[in-house]
C-alpha cells in the first residue's frame, strides 16, 4: 500500500461532493479517475496531493513517497519561457515538439507550450506518484503520443484524470468512477470501464424486469386469492342448500378464513420481494439531431485549387487542391499551428487565400460551432427567451426536438449563466436545429464537455444528414464521427478517401 484514503469527505456549501471515500492505492498503479463535470475527480487528488485538506478523514501517504502534482490550469506555471531548463527538462521539451528557439523570440506561451513546459518540470523531478490533471489539454494528436510514450517510461505511480478516452485506452489500468459522491472501481482501461458499465447495467436491467415480472405474478394471484376469500366470506352466510345448517357456516367461515391467511402471506412475500428489487437502473437518453439535407448527397460544396497561405514568413500551406461533397463528415488534422483554424476561417468568408482560389457554394451558410461561448454575455437571458429573441417564435414540434436534444422545461426556463459547458453546448447545437443548417463546423467541440456530455454530443452527431467540418484533438470523437479526413502533410493540405479511423491506423503502423 502506497496511498491510504481513510473515510474522507468534503462538500462545498450544501453540495457534498465527497463521502466516506476509503480506498488504497498500491505501488506503481496506473489509475483514471472518470465522471461528470463536478462529480469531484479535482477535489479528490488535490486531496490525495494535500493542496487541499477535507472536511474529515485523512490521507496517509507511504514514508519518503514525493508527490508531483500537475493542475489543469498550470496556474503556477511560468507564463514566459526560461532558459534556466535543466538537461533532463529539455529532453523532454524536446520529445513534446517544444519549439525553444522560437519561443525564446517570442516570450509568451499558448496553452498548449505551457502544458508542455509544466510537464516537462513535473517528469523531470522523477517523483514516486505523479498526478496529472486533464494534461492533454491544448495538446495536439502527436505530443499527446509522445506523453503516452514518456508515461510508459515513467516508474512509479500514475493518477490522471482525463476527459480524453484516447489517452486512458493507452496510460491507465484502472478506473475509478467519481460518481453521487461515491467511488467505483473498475479493472482496465477506459474502453473496459465501458464494457463492464454495459454489462453491468444489462445484468441490472434483467434482474430489475425479472423482478418486475415476479411481482406482477404475485399480486395477480392475491387478486384471485381476494376474489375467492371474499366469496367465501360471502358463502358464509348463505343457508346451505340442503337446508341444514349445522356446521356448515363453520365449514365455511374456516374456508374464508384459510382464504385470508394466504392473501396476507402472499402480501407479505410481495412485500420482501419489493424490499429485495433491484432499482431500475438509469439509461442515456436517446438523442436525434432533426436537420434533413434538402440537397442530393455527393454533391461538392466547397473545392480549393491550387490554394496557398502564410502569415509573414510562416507558410501554413501551399499548392493545395482538396473538395468537400455534401453530406461528408470530415476531420481536419494536424499539428498545432499548422492553419487548421485559418481554413475555418477561409471557407467561413472571414479570411482569403494568398494564392490559388476556394470556391464555397453560394447556397450553404456553415454553423460554426466555436470553442468558445458568446453566449454567455446574455447570461441573465432563459434560454428560451435567448432564442426567440434570435429566431422568433420557437414551434410545438421545434420544441419537441429541442427535447429530444436534451433541452427539456427546466433548462429551457434556466438562465444562460447558470448552465454548464455541456448544457450551453446543447443550446449552442439548438441553434442549427431552429435555422435547419445543413454545414455545421465544429472547432474543439469538446472542450469544456465532460465524458458522459462528450459521448451525448456523439451520439447526436452521429444522426447529423448534413455536411460536417471538425477540428478536434479528441481522436475518439474523430473516430466515431469522420468518414474522410483533410491532413496536413509535407505543407500541404490533402484529402484521404478514407475514415479517420483507418488515417489513424496506417499512421500508427509507420
Amino acid at each position: 500500500m502506497q496511498i491510504k484514503i481513510n473515510n474522507i469527505s468534503k462538500s462545498f456549501g450544501e453540495h457534498d461532493v465527497l463521502r466516506n471515500i476509503t480506498f488504497e492505492i498500491n505501488y506503481f498503479s496506473k489509475i483514471g479517475i472518470v465522471g461528470s463535470n463536478g462529480a469531484g475527480k479535482s477535489t479528490l487528488i488535490k486531496i490525495i496531493s494535500s493542496i487541499i485538506e477535507a472536511d474529515s478523514g485523512n490521507v496517509i501517504i507511504g514514508e519518503g513517497e514525493t508527490i508531483a502534482y500537475l493542475r489543469q490550469d498550470n496556474e503556477d506555471m511560468a507564463v514566459y519561457f526560461s532558459d534556466d531548463a535543466n538537461s533532463e527538462e529539455l529532453m523532454i521539451l524536446s520529445r513534446l515538439d517544444f519549439d525553444e528557439e522560437r519561443l525564446k523570440s517570442e516570450g509568451t506561451l499558448s496553452g498548449g507550450e505551457r502544458t508542455k513546459y509544466a510537464l516537462a518540470k513535473i517528469l523531470s523531478q522523477n517523483p514516486t506518484i505523479l498526478i496529472l490533471d486533464e494534461p492533454t489539454n491544448n495538446l495536439d494528436y502527436f505530443a499527446t503520443r509522445e506523453l503516452i510514450s514518456l508515461l510508459d517510461e515513467y516508474y512509479g505511480t500514475l493518477i490522471v484524470v482525463s476527459h480524453d478516452r484516447f489517452f486512458l485506452d493507452e496510460t491507465v489500468s484502472e478506473i475509478i468512477e467519481v460518481e453521487g459522491g461515491k467511488i467505483t472501481r473498475y479493472d482496465g482501461n477506459y474502453t473496459d470501464y465501458t464494457i463492464t458499465k454495459q454489462r453491468l447495467f444489462d445484468e441490472q436491467m434483467a434482474r430489475y424486469l425479472d423482478g418486475v415480472k415476479r411481482q406482477k405474478e404475485i399480486r395477480d394471484a392475491i387478486a384471485r386469492l381476494n376474489d375467492w376469500s371474499a366469496k367465501a366470506h360471502r358463502d358464509s352466510t348463505k343457508p346451505a342448500k340442503s337446508g341444514l345448517t349445522m356446521g356448515t357456516k363453520e365449514f365455511r367461515r374456516a374456508k374464508a378464513k384459510k382464504m385470508d391467511n394466504q392473501v396476507k402471506s402472499q402480501k407479505k412475500r410481495l412485500e420482501k420481494l419489493i424490499e429485495r428489487s433491484e432499482e431500475k437502473p438509469k439509461a442515456q437518453k436517446e438523442v436525434f439531431f432533426s436537420i434533413r439535407s434538402s440537397e442530393t448527397k455527393g454533391r461538392s460544396i466547397v473545392r480549393a485549387e491550387g490554394i496557398s497561405k502564410s502569415f509573414g514568413d510562416v507558410k501554413l500551406f501551399e499548392n493545395s487542391d482538396f473538395f468537400i461533397n455534401r453530406g461528408e463528415h470530415i476531420a481536419v488534422f494536424g499539428k498545432n499551428g499548422c492553419g487548421k483554424s485559418t481554413l475555418i476561417n477561409i471557407i467561413r468568408g472571414l479570411d482569403s487565400v494568398d494564392s490559388g482560389e476556394m470556391w464555397v457554394s453560394e447556397g450553404v451558410k456553415p454553423y460554426i460551432l466555436e470553442q468558445t461561448f458568446g453566449i454567455m454575455t446574455d447570461g441573465d437571458k432563459t434560454v428560451l427567451r435567448y432564442l426567440q429573441e434570435k429566431f422568433g417564435v420557437i414551434s410545438g414540434l421545434m420544441r419537441t426536438n429541442l427535447d429530444n436534444l436534451g433541452l427539456n422545461a427546466r433548462l429551457m426556463n434556466s438562465k444562460l449563466s447558470t448552465l454548464s459547458f455541456g448544457e450551453l453546448m446543447k443550446v449552442k447545437l439548438a441553434e442549427p436545429i431552429i435555422d435547419q443548417r445543413d454545414f455545421l463546423i465544429l472547432d474543439e467541440p469538446t472542450t469544456h464537455l465532460d465524458l458522459p456530455s462528450r459521448e451525448m454530443l456523439e451520439r447526436t452527431l452521429k444522426n447529423y444528414e448534413g455536411t460536417m467540418l471538425v477540428v478536434s484533438h479528441d481522436i475518439y470523437f474523430l473516430k466515431e464521427l469522420c468518414d474522410k479526413v483533410l491532413v496536413y502533410e509535407n505543407g500541404k493540405i490533402k484529402r484521404l478517401e478514407y475514415s479517420f479511423g483507418e488515417y489513424l491506423e496506417r499512421v500508427e503502423k509507420q
